[in-house]
């Protein structure tokens, strides 16, 4: 019944499946790729706690793997506003009988150079530096390749994860950034590394995050990257998470939004669910399960009887038809596990396809557009017991 998926949406789901299987199911990252030289090398580094940071040797290292002579390199912080740490080519003499001992001279000039940095903001925008070093290679032929060594907890500028994104629809944030006019098509002949997307150094003020937004982050700024055209791989760097002393970041909160429980009506927000993005498939099914299974517990405890219907709801964002499509299939997706846990057939749970309806959760615009947050509430399953209405109002 709702079944019909969009050809925009197939692809995209295939492409966060190969993701998926390449890795991040498995709690981890997707397994590092070769670094190979390039032409034109950017590098953004961490500067602040909550991140563990390259180690000088790593650095050495990564320069080594990445940029030989003559190589045009640019480094920055990953920061409010990112500053140039190092810039220009990467020469020196090569008639030199000493050749090694002249290279190792500019590298350890470029280490100082990053390792002597203090950051000057608490906010993070990595998205930023990888727009400066690309505007730095305009004009430049051949290989570019960015490799970021933050971890993306983007805090400020267009992308800010303190509004919600984490756990909203990947694609929103692709589309406000598209239509700002901010990235575009900028990166379509870079190659983007991404080597810690996530990470958290131990006894960091920033909570960790576990392994669902682990893969809920990787796969957001895979998007973004691409839909700007970019090549995405993921690498293996060395990292000390103890490594100087550096100032505190703002605090990205990792924790999905969880809608209020009231006594028989019950809601399962999009983020507890981890629905692949524009899809009804879970991106693990084991722990969604988990998440329905408390729901399941709960109304059954609370001596909950009568008609059981879930609702599924979506946030305003894009084609209406297709939200009232997506909050369907979603609700179908709950409705087999969610049978098993109440011991009833799934055919006698009722499914409402709501699509956006302000019936089941706030407004979710304001004055300036989209609200990250608010959409991210509403798209939700609503499970209720003895009360087929189950508008917000009851919840």
């Amino acid at each position: 019944m709702f079944t019909t998926i969009p050809a925009r949406v197939r692809a995209l789901s295939l492409a966060m499946a190969t993701i998926i299987g390449g890795g991040l199911l498995a709690g981890c990252a997707p397994s590092g790729e070769e670094l190979v030289p390039a032409d034109s090398v950017g590098i953004i580094v961490p500067v602040h706690d909550y991140a563990p940071h390259v180690t000088e040797d790593g650095l050495r290292d990564l320069l080594d793997r990445v940029a030989p002579p003559g190589t045009e390199l640019a480094i920055y912080s990953s920061e409010g506003i990112p500053q140039p740490l190092w810039s220009g080519p990467l020469t020196y003499d090569l008639s030199s009988s000493k050749v090694a001992a002249a290279r190792a001279e500019v590298v350890d000039d470029i280490v100082s150079s990053v390792f002597e940095y203090t950051a000057t903001s608490e906010n993070n925008n990595p998205l930023e530096a990888v727009l400066l070093i690309k505007r730095q290679f305009e004009g430049r032929t051949g290989t570019k390749t960015i490799i970021i060594l933050d971890t993306l907890l983007q805090t400020t500028g267009i992308i800010a994860l303190q509004d919600g994104s984490l756990y909203g629809e990947p694609a929103d944030t692709v589309a406000r950034i598209q239509e700002s006019g901010y990235l575009g098509s900028d990166l379509e002949d870079v190659t983007v590394v991404l080597t810690q997307t996530g990470a958290v150094a131990p006894e960091s003020a920033q909570p960790a995050l576990d392994s669902m937004a682990l893969k809920r982050l990787d796969i957001l700024w895979t998007q973004i990257f691409e839909a700007a055209g970019a090549t995405v791989i993921h690498a293996t760097v060395d990292f000390d998470p103890k490594d100087g002393d550096f100032p505190q970041n703002a605090i990205v909160p990792v924790s999905p939004i969880r809608p209020e429980a009231s006594g028989c009506t019950q809601a399962l927000a999009g983020g507890q669910l981890n629905f692949l993005p524009d899809s009804a498939e879970f991106i693990d099914p084991a722990a969604s399960a988990r998440e329905i299974a408390k729901v399941a517990d709960s109304l059954t405890a609370a001596g909950c009887a009568g008609e059981v219907v879930l609702i599924g709801t979506a946030s305003s964002e894009g084609d209406a038809d297709w939200n009232v499509t997506l909050s369907g299939n979603r609700a179908l997706a709950v409705r087999g596990p969610l049978a098993h846990h109440l011991g009833v057939p799934p055919e006698a749970i009722a499914i409402v396809a709501a699509g956006y309806d302000e019936r089941y959760c706030a407004r979710d615009r304001d004055e300036t557009g989209l609200v990250p947050h608010l959409a991210a509430a509403c798209r939700q399953v609503i499970i209720s017991v003895g009360n087929p209405d189950g508008t917000k109002e009851s919840l």
